[in-house]
Formats: C-alpha cells, sequence, structure tokens
C-alpha cells in the first residue's frame, strides 16, 4: 500500500469523528493537520514520506496506557522498513502516540481493535483541549 493510501485509509476512520477537519499545511502539502472544531491545538499531525507515514497523536497525559495499542498488532519501536508505534514522555504516563506505516507491510484500519483505539483516544483529545 502507498503512503498515500495509507494516508486515505486513516483519513476515512478520522474523519468520522464529530467536528473533524483536515488542513493541509500551507508550508508542505506532503502534511496534514487534523484539528477537532474550533480548537487550535491539533488532533493529530500526518505526514506522508515517499516510503511511508508518520503520524503523531496528541492526547491527554495518563489518559491512555500501553495496553491500549499493544492489541493494534503493530511493533512497539521503530525499525527501518516496518511498522511501528512509540509514545511519548513516561510510558506510564504518556501524552502522545506516534505511528510509523511503510508501504511494504499492511495495515487494517477498519480493524474493530483501531477504531476502538481511535474512539478511545479522540476521548483523551478531547479531554485534554477542555482542560487547556
Amino acid at each position: 500500500m502507498k503512503s498515500n493510501e495509507f494516508k486515505e485509509e486513516l483519513l476515512k476512520q478520522v474523519t468520522q469523528f464529530p467536528g473533524v477537519k483536515v488542513n493541509v499545511s500551507p508550508t508542505n502539502p506532503n502534511r496534514v493537520s487534523v484539528n477537532v472544531g474550533t480548537e487550535k491545538k491539533r488532533w493529530m499531525k500526518i505526514d506522508e514520506n515517499p516510503t511511508s507515514l508518520s503520524v503523531s497523536m496528541d492526547h491527554l497525559q495518563g489518559e491512555l496506557h500501553l495496553d491500549d495499542i499493544t492489541e493494534l498488532d503493530i511493533l512497539y519501536g521503530h525499525q527501518r522498513g516496518r511498522n511501528g508505534v512509540k509514545v511519548t514522555d513516561d510510558p506510564k504516563l504518556f501524552g502522545a502516540v506516534h505511528f510509523t506505516f511503510h508501504e511494504n507491510e499492511l495495515y487494517d484500519f477498519e480493524s474493530e481493535e483501531f477504531r476502538r483505539f481511535l474512539r478511545k483516544h479522540y476521548n483523551a483529545y478531547k479531554k485534554r483541549v477542555s482542560t487547556i
């Protein structure tokens, strides 16, 4: 799957949430920011690279746990040419998730596990922006 196809498949799932707006970066057409409603703090940043898609997702620290991402069947850590996921800060109280999806490895964004993760992450993001 090409990186632009990954992006389109991911955005199909993301845009099902209320108030989601996808904005193409004015300085980098390969980057989109996903915001919700009028919030200035973005929910996601999606970068389309030549052979991969990078996705960074912000949420309220402590709302998600490593167990929430281990069920996604994605390797923890980033290895060259492999789909991977990492978290920032203390893994027990992390505040962002970073995915990399590579062209040579498929991923099912329509899986129930991924959709459940997105729902939980969306709610954790909404809690974060409600505290700003």
